[in-house]
């Protein structure tokens, strides 16, 4: 609790480290009416910081509109740690997947390409047309 405890005024109550399948580490932080998800990024990749990178892309589409993401908070570049608001959810398997599921994903993406201010930049491994897409979830399936 001691290592976040500095990102927060208030007092953390508790802190909860969500096991994911992932090469970050997520925590959950409780406080007493708000809870948090801080994630703690790996290493940073040559001159490619994986915590400034994503949090710089939420905070622009934040600032688009988009509310179906967690909300950006604060960031400490030097400890690749990011504070984001904490979204309940769970992660499904594909035989979960309903087709609501299917088109809000659709509508997230068309709503990605409407963006006409396109001033960031995209992820290392960025989907930039349909194919992109349909090739990575080929290559994850």
């Amino acid at each position: 609790m001691e290592k976040f405890q500095k990102y927060f005024k208030e007092k953390i109550e508790n802190v909860n480290n969500l096991n994911h399948k992932g090469n970050n580490i997520l925590f959950k932080i409780s406080l007493k009416n708000k809870n948090y998800l801080v994630k703690q990024y790996s290493t940073v990749m040559g001159d490619w910081n994986r915590a400034t990178s994503e949090y710089n892309a939420l905070t622009f589409l934040w600032e688009k509109g988009f509310r179906n993401i967690p909300k950006p908070i604060k960031i400490d570049e030097k400890e690749n740690i990011a504070i984001y608001s904490f979204e309940e959810g769970k992660i499904i398997n594909s035989k979960e997947v309903k087709k609501e599921d299917i088109l809000e994903a659709v509508d997230f993406l068309s709503n990605l390409h409407k963006i006409e201010d396109k001033a960031f930049h995209p992820a290392r491994h960025a989907c930039l047309s349909l194919m992109n897409y349909l090739d990575t979830l080929d290559r994850r399936i």
